[in-house]
């Protein structure tokens, strides 16, 4: 019996330590790529405290989808896969969105627990290579 008093509180103690993972918030909107619904790519909420990352699709200038709450830097990007050579299998991937909107990103948002959540993010081309 006195090994049963001891086993109790070490279970509620673990019991305790049982955390549960941060709800998500639904969010959605729309990308304009040069003024026009960018047709397909990624919207990015990134968290530089907890390093989370939330990725959603982009289709026909429209996402949702689920983030985590708070305020975020967001990335947006629409890659494209280019072949270099097609024997060795070499790809590299080339994103049209200028870099102030991914790499170095200039949009921030804040995600709201409970919502509403909708953005509209306009963002430029990269410049095209020569």
């Amino acid at each position: 019996m006195q090994r049963l008093y001891f086993l109790l509180p070490c279970l509620a103690l673990c019991l305790g330590c049982n955390e549960a993972a941060p709800k998500m918030a639904k969010v959605s909107g729309t990308v304009q790529l040069d003024g026009q619904p960018m047709k397909e790519g990624t919207v990015m909420f990134r968290s530089v405290a907890e390093g989370t990352l939330d990725q959603i699709e982009v289709k026909d200038g429209k996402f949702e989808g689920e983030a985590h709450p708070g305020p975020r830097q967001v990335e947006v990007a629409q890659l494209e896969t280019i072949v270099l050579d097609p024997q060795m299998n070499s790809t590299r991937q080339v994103n049209h969105v200028a870099k102030e909107y991914n790499d170095n990103t200039t949009i921030n948002a804040t995600v709201d627990p409970k919502g509403p959540n909708n953005f509209t993010f306009e963002v430029k081309s990269a410049p095209q290579a020569h």
